[in-house]
Protein backbone atom coordinates (compact mmCIF):
# COMPACT_ATOMS: atom_id res chain seq x y z
CA UNK A 1 0.00 0.00 0.00
CA UNK A 2 2.91 2.13 0.78
CA UNK A 3 4.67 1.17 -2.55
CA UNK A 4 1.13 2.30 -4.41
CA UNK A 5 0.81 5.72 -2.40
CA UNK A 6 4.45 6.09 -3.11
CA UNK A 7 4.20 5.44 -6.68
CA UNK A 8 1.47 7.68 -7.42
CA UNK A 9 2.75 10.48 -5.55
CA UNK A 10 6.30 10.12 -7.97
CA UNK A 11 3.62 10.43 -10.94
CA UNK A 12 1.82 12.90 -10.36
CA UNK A 13 5.16 15.50 -9.34
CA UNK A 14 6.66 13.98 -12.24
CA UNK A 15 3.61 15.38 -14.16
CA UNK A 16 3.64 18.51 -12.83
CA UNK A 17 7.25 19.31 -13.28
CA UNK A 18 6.48 17.87 -17.17
CA UNK A 19 3.35 20.68 -17.42
CA UNK A 20 5.77 23.10 -15.86
CA UNK A 21 8.79 22.64 -18.73
CA UNK A 22 6.04 22.55 -21.31
CA UNK A 23 4.62 25.84 -20.34
CA UNK A 24 8.45 27.35 -19.93
CA UNK A 25 9.45 26.09 -23.23
CA UNK A 26 6.16 27.32 -25.23
CA UNK A 27 6.27 30.71 -22.92
CA UNK A 28 10.16 31.07 -23.88
CA UNK A 29 10.98 29.42 -27.40
CA UNK A 30 14.56 28.42 -27.28
CA UNK A 31 15.08 30.09 -30.95
CA UNK A 32 13.15 32.71 -32.23
CA UNK A 33 12.47 33.42 -35.82
CA UNK A 34 13.96 37.35 -37.10
CA UNK A 35 10.40 38.29 -38.48
CA UNK A 36 11.60 38.53 -42.67
CA UNK A 37 8.30 40.79 -43.44
CA UNK A 38 6.07 40.19 -46.12
CA UNK A 39 7.07 37.36 -49.04
CA UNK A 40 8.18 39.08 -51.98
CA UNK A 41 9.26 36.37 -54.55
CA UNK A 42 11.42 37.20 -57.72
CA UNK A 43 12.28 34.74 -60.57
CA UNK A 44 14.76 35.24 -63.01
CA UNK A 45 15.81 33.90 -66.61
CA UNK A 46 19.33 33.21 -66.43
CA UNK A 47 19.90 32.26 -70.14
CA UNK A 48 18.18 35.66 -71.29
CA UNK A 49 20.06 37.56 -68.65
CA UNK A 50 23.28 36.08 -70.93
CA UNK A 51 22.08 36.95 -73.77
CA UNK A 52 20.45 40.02 -73.43
CA UNK A 53 23.05 41.73 -71.16
CA UNK A 54 26.59 43.51 -72.72
CA UNK A 55 29.24 41.43 -72.11
CA UNK A 56 26.77 38.34 -73.00
CA UNK A 57 26.38 40.11 -76.34
CA UNK A 58 30.30 40.09 -76.53
CA UNK A 59 31.14 37.09 -75.81
CA UNK A 60 28.26 35.29 -77.86
CA UNK A 61 29.21 37.44 -81.06
CA UNK A 62 32.94 36.31 -80.27
CA UNK A 63 31.78 32.95 -79.94
CA UNK A 64 29.62 32.57 -83.18
CA UNK A 65 32.40 34.23 -84.86
CA UNK A 66 34.72 31.70 -84.37
CA UNK A 67 31.95 29.20 -84.96
CA UNK A 68 31.46 30.32 -88.57
CA UNK A 69 34.96 30.20 -89.23
CA UNK A 70 35.21 26.31 -88.33
CA UNK A 71 32.02 25.69 -90.17
CA UNK A 72 32.98 26.90 -93.20
CA UNK A 73 36.27 25.06 -92.80
CA UNK A 74 34.18 22.24 -92.39
CA UNK A 75 31.79 23.01 -94.96
CA UNK A 76 35.14 23.09 -97.18
CA UNK A 77 36.07 19.23 -96.32
CA UNK A 78 32.02 18.18 -96.61
CA UNK A 79 32.29 19.40 -100.41
CA UNK A 80 35.00 17.30 -101.43
CA UNK A 81 33.84 14.43 -99.66
CA UNK A 82 30.33 15.22 -101.70
CA UNK A 83 32.61 15.53 -104.91
CA UNK A 84 34.34 11.84 -104.21
CA UNK A 85 31.02 10.54 -103.43
CA UNK A 86 29.62 11.48 -106.39
CA UNK A 87 32.55 10.44 -108.38
CA UNK A 88 32.47 7.10 -106.78
CA UNK A 89 28.79 6.03 -107.45
CA UNK A 90 29.41 7.74 -111.47
CA UNK A 91 32.96 5.57 -111.92
CA UNK A 92 32.83 2.34 -109.29
CA UNK A 93 31.52 -0.13 -111.84
CA UNK A 94 34.64 1.14 -114.20
CA UNK A 95 37.27 0.59 -111.97
CA UNK A 96 39.02 -2.52 -110.80
CA UNK A 97 38.34 -4.49 -107.45
CA UNK A 98 41.60 -3.00 -106.15
CA UNK A 99 40.93 0.83 -107.68
CA UNK A 100 37.39 0.53 -105.76
CA UNK A 101 38.46 -0.78 -102.28
CA UNK A 102 41.16 2.28 -102.45
CA UNK A 103 38.68 4.64 -103.51
CA UNK A 104 36.05 3.42 -100.76
CA UNK A 105 39.24 3.58 -98.04
CA UNK A 106 39.92 7.44 -99.08
CA UNK A 107 36.02 7.93 -98.97
CA UNK A 108 35.51 6.04 -95.65
CA UNK A 109 38.71 7.83 -94.40
CA UNK A 110 37.85 11.53 -95.07
CA UNK A 111 34.34 11.24 -93.81
CA UNK A 112 35.98 10.01 -90.07
CA UNK A 113 38.02 12.67 -90.35
CA UNK A 114 35.63 15.41 -90.85
CA UNK A 115 33.36 13.41 -87.86
CA UNK A 116 36.22 13.68 -85.96
CA UNK A 117 37.30 17.39 -86.47
CA UNK A 118 33.69 18.27 -86.09
CA UNK A 119 33.33 16.87 -82.82
CA UNK A 120 36.47 18.54 -81.84
CA UNK A 121 35.63 22.06 -82.95
CA UNK A 122 32.31 21.51 -80.50
CA UNK A 123 34.34 20.11 -77.58
CA UNK A 124 36.29 22.78 -77.63
CA UNK A 125 33.43 25.57 -78.41
CA UNK A 126 31.36 23.93 -75.63
CA UNK A 127 34.74 24.46 -73.10
CA UNK A 128 35.00 27.95 -74.70
CA UNK A 129 31.62 29.01 -73.98
CA UNK A 130 31.32 27.95 -70.14
CA UNK A 131 34.84 29.75 -70.09
CA UNK A 132 33.56 33.13 -71.24
CA UNK A 133 30.18 32.54 -69.69
CA UNK A 134 31.37 32.18 -66.37
CA UNK A 135 32.80 35.32 -65.18
CA UNK A 136 28.93 37.18 -66.60
CA UNK A 137 27.07 34.06 -64.54
CA UNK A 138 29.48 35.07 -61.63
CA UNK A 139 28.84 38.97 -61.90
CA UNK A 140 24.83 37.93 -62.11
CA UNK A 141 24.68 35.73 -58.87
CA UNK A 142 26.51 39.25 -57.25
CA UNK A 143 23.71 41.33 -58.87
CA UNK A 144 21.26 38.75 -57.79
CA UNK A 145 21.99 38.88 -53.96
CA UNK A 146 22.73 42.65 -54.10
CA UNK A 147 19.36 43.01 -55.58
CA UNK A 148 17.71 40.55 -52.77
CA UNK A 149 18.97 42.58 -50.29
CA UNK A 150 18.65 46.18 -51.36
CA UNK A 151 15.27 45.56 -52.20
CA UNK A 152 13.69 43.04 -49.98
CA UNK A 153 13.29 40.43 -51.72
CA UNK A 154 12.78 36.73 -49.53
CA UNK A 155 13.77 34.72 -52.02
CA UNK A 156 14.85 34.79 -55.91
CA UNK A 157 14.37 31.56 -58.07
CA UNK A 158 15.52 30.82 -61.32
CA UNK A 159 13.57 29.68 -64.52
CA UNK A 160 13.70 26.45 -64.73
CA UNK A 161 16.21 25.76 -61.72
CA UNK A 162 16.92 26.53 -58.22
CA UNK A 163 16.40 28.96 -55.37
CA UNK A 164 19.22 32.02 -56.22
CA UNK A 165 18.43 34.03 -53.06
CA UNK A 166 16.74 33.71 -49.85
CA UNK A 167 16.26 35.79 -46.76
CA UNK A 168 18.52 35.08 -44.12
CA UNK A 169 15.33 36.04 -42.01
CA UNK A 170 13.93 33.03 -43.37
CA UNK A 171 15.75 30.46 -42.55
CA UNK A 172 13.83 28.21 -39.51
CA UNK A 173 16.81 25.71 -39.50
CA UNK A 174 17.64 26.49 -35.85
CA UNK A 175 14.08 26.23 -34.76
CA UNK A 176 13.84 22.91 -36.43
CA UNK A 177 16.78 21.31 -34.67
CA UNK A 178 15.49 22.54 -31.28
CA UNK A 179 11.85 21.60 -31.32
CA UNK A 180 13.07 18.15 -32.64
CA UNK A 181 15.64 17.62 -29.88
CA UNK A 182 13.07 18.56 -27.37
CA UNK A 183 11.41 15.65 -28.94
CA UNK A 184 14.03 13.21 -27.67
Amino acid sequence: MKRELLLIILVAGLAVVGMQIRDAVAQQPLVQAVPAGPLKLGIINIQRAIQDSEKGKQVIGKLKAEVEQAKAKLDVQKKEIDRLQADYKAKKDTWDQATRQAKAEELESKVKQLNRQAEDYDSYYQRRQGEQVKPIVEGLNQTIMEIGKKEGYSIIFEIGGGILYVNPGLEVTDKIISNYNLKK
